[in-house]
């Protein structure tokens, strides 16, 4: 039991990472928020005299909007952490349960500081509770209820895609066009088969070439950046950069995996699969249609 809930928070899970999505989320959840609390006034605020009710329900929205804004400072603080490849459920959960219980804990002192003395009636504990059965609990099951669709809909056209390259792939011409790849070093160059390549990873300065030599796997690392290398090997249509870090030669895809974050390619067994970036998605199927054009 606990491996399988393992398992499924290690999936992948897309992450609202740019500032303009994370505020995004940040708007809608504080107006939902706002609008709960002043439109059914629970917990006790409908027992408030006069306008307090409005008043309070739209300071603990304040309160959250400040509080979440906190976390979009570590998010640009520590944006590897926050990095799609790595963003699993169980991150997402983890973050998520941070959020609200520093919005909790804002909201308790709100009520301590404020000039709304009748709230006082909420104590600690209430105040916890209060809080994650408004916002966390709501906002958690909105959120797994995406995951599983987001899953359900990538994998369906994963499974069109796989079926669409794979027609593609069975019209291709064998083809022996010589591809140099040119490092910055004196002498450090690498000529193969467009045919054998099957992509190129940054890694740091340099890249790292995958291609295969009489059916066996080969890598050479070049002092060369991603974007010379992508510039080298733009005019070829089956070679795609799917992700900042990944050129792919989608004549050697052998399958096309979805998952909540989006696409993810086989290209050979015993290799990591490769990513496909959400911002890369729609151009990724034109890609597949543009195929030994």
């Amino acid at each position: 039991m606990l491996s399988r809930i393992q398992s499924y928070l290690n999936q992948p899970h897309p992450f609202n990472s740019g500032p303009e999505r994370y505020m995004r989320s940040v708007l809608v959840f504080t107006f939902f928020v706002g609008f709960f609390l002043v439109f059914f006034q629970p917990f006790g605020l409908n027992e408030l005299p006069g306008n307090l009710p409005i008043f309070a329900g739209l300071g603990f929205a304040a309160v959250t909007f400040v509080s979440m804004l906190v976390f979009l400072g570590l998010v640009l603080v520590f944006p590897n952490y926050f990095d799609d490849d790595h963003w699993t459920l169980g991150r997402d959960v983890f973050f998520t349960l941070l959020n609200f219980v520093v919005i909790a804990h804002a909201n308790y002192f709100f009520t301590k500081s404020s000039l709304f003395e009748d709230l006082r009636m909420l104590d600690y504990s209430d105040m916890m509770i209060s809080t994650f059965a408004v916002g966390f609990f709501p906002y958690m099951f909105i959120k797994l209820i995406g995951n599983i669709r987001l899953l359900k809909e990538n994998t369906e056209r994963a499974r069109s895609l796989t079926t669409e390259i794979h027609d593609a792939q069975s019209h291709h011409m064998e083809s022996s066009t010589p591809v140099t790849f040119q490092g910055e070093n004196q002498g450090d160059a690498l000529t193969i088969a467009l045919d054998d390549l099957l992509f190129v990873q940054s890694s740091g300065n340099y890249i790292e070439v995958i291609y295969r030599v009489q059916g066996k796997l080969e890598k050479t690392l070049l002092r060369c950046s991603i974007s010379a290398a992508e510039e080298l090997l733009s005019t070829f249509p089956s070679v795609f950069r799917t992700h900042r870090k990944y050129v792919v030669n989608l004549n050697n895809v052998k399958e096309i995996l979805g998952n909540s974050q989006g696409y993810r390619l086989l290209i050979e067994d015993g290799l990591e699969d490769i990513p496909v970036a959400r911002t890369k998605n729609a151009d990724f199927k034109v890609a597949i249609g543009k195929i030994n054009t």
